[in-house]
């Protein structure tokens, strides 16, 4: 599938080749939040963990949800997606949906508001590329570029699903991928 360097933005997501191998990225789906003359990052979106919130961070009254490996890169801090505008530092993502921004005011408005995981996520790490990598990779095919909506990025109910239903619903190319077995030599 080719690619124009001018659809690598923030907001959209790379969907991993179904030959992409590497164990970070196989059949991963990645949101881009932030892509300039500096490089590009984003966070794996589909890739749960076994840990919760509260084991990681203190301080949240109501809110314990489950974690995301959001990539390899500073896999020992913590990054969030939100959909709350008031959060101040906040770096807008796409209308609506923001990353970051000044993590106690997110605690003070999680402890006083009803907030729920489709209001905010939590990713260990996060995914990195230096300035031209993502192209290069692009070149290669590891990755194909889509939009996506607000309510995908923040569904936490079938996200390990996410991978197979992006590759079903492109073309017929893809599509035969969906169904086909995570390590075929077991088949």
């Amino acid at each position: 599938m080719s690619y124009n360097q001018d659809d690598i933005t923030q907001g959209k997501v790379l969907v991993a080749d179904p030959f992409l191998l590497d164990p970070y990225f196989k059949r991963s789906v990645v949101l881009l939040v932030e892509h300039n003359e500096g490089g590009t990052l984003g966070f794996v979106i589909n890739k749960a963990l076994e840990a919760q919130l509260q084991e990681a961070v203190s301080g949240f009254l109501y809110l314990d949800q489950c974690l995301y490996l959001g990539g390899p890169v500073n896999d020992n801090a913590l990054f969030y997606l939100h959909r709350i505008a008031e959060i101040e530092g906040s770096m807008l993502v796409k209308d609506g949906l923001f990353w970051g921004g000044d993590f106690e005011a997110l605690k003070d408005y999680a402890n006083t508001h009803a907030v729920d995981e489709s209001e905010i996520r939590f990713f260990v790490g996060y995914a990195g590329w230096s300035p031209g990598q993502l192209a290069a990779e692009m070149k290669e095919n590891s990755w194909i570029i889509e939009d996506i909506s607000i309510e995908e990025v923040m569904n936490t109910t079938d996200v390990k699903e996410l991978w197979r239903e992006r590759i079903k619903n492109m073309s017929a190319e893809y599509a035969i991928w969906a169904n086909f077995p995570d390590n075929p030599s077991l088949n």
